[in-house]
């Protein structure tokens, strides 16, 4: 994806992908907790470092239309992770589908608010469970689409294994995780992904890892919308 300078893209999940990706850092405090003092990793949070909230009880996502059959959900509280979904003439890809089966249902139910339209794709960007978690509510048919190196590190792990590692971001509530099953993607790429929904063309790019192996930047032509 080349972007000519002065083009309107819009970063949809910038603000959400950064803090993210302090958090994501933020599970060394688990990883890094049985190491001998003096031990820490290069990349490790400085001591005393705590990640940003990331618990999704009480989050709500609200609707946003940001171009012509493109669709932002913002949640209504801070560092909480943003979401959303393009619409084709032919059928709907969401984009991340939340931390738990609740948040994944409310994706769900914002799509059939706007269409009737099958949700054949969803993509997940990178490996972190508040990208993935709500994947086992999605319809069978939908298919789940992933950087090759984010299905890796998902197969590789479990619910528990993945929940504690993140159990800081939640503020140890380990009952966010409750009833959620992991649902691997369905389909990977190594570099380059795309779809065309019918007169609307999504693609997924991968340009090296970021703050995960597989970090996957989405990306609409057509509305100049990016997450």
């Amino acid at each position: 994806m080349t972007l000519r300078p002065g083009a309107a893209l819009i970063a949809v999940s910038a603000f959400a992908s950064l803090t993210l990706g302090v958090s994501a850092r933020g599970t060394w405090l688990v990883a890094a907790a049985g190491q001998t003092r003096g031990a820490r990793p290069a990349d490790a949070p400085p001591p005393g470092y705590l990640p940003p909230p990331l618990n999704p009880t009480g989050v709500v996502l609200e609707t946003r239309l940001l171009s012509e059959g493109v669709y932002a959900l913002l949640s209504n509280t801070p560092f909480a992770d943003n979401a959303g979904f393009v619409v084709g003439a032919e059928s709907a890809l969401v984009v991340d589908s939340g931390f738990n089966g609740r948040i994944g249902q409310q994706i769900i139910d914002a799509v059939r608010r706007v269409t009737d339209k099958p949700i054949r794709y969803l993509v997940n960007t990178n490996a972190f469970g508040d990208h993935n978690f709500g994947n086992y509510v999605f319809p069978p048919e939908t298919r789940i689409i992933a950087n090759r190196r984010t299905r890796d590190a998902l197969r590789g792990a479990t619910i528990t294994e993945m929940a504690a590692r993140m159990a800081p971001t939640v503020g140890g509530d380990l009952s966010v995780f409750a009833g959620v099953e992991l649902r691997l993607p369905d389909e990977t790429f190594d570099e380059h992904w795309s779809v065309d929904l019918g007169g609307r063309r999504v693609e997924a790019h991968f340009f090296g890892a970021g703050m995960s192996p597989g970090d996957t930047v989405v990306y609409v032509p057509g509305g100049k919308v990016a997450w």
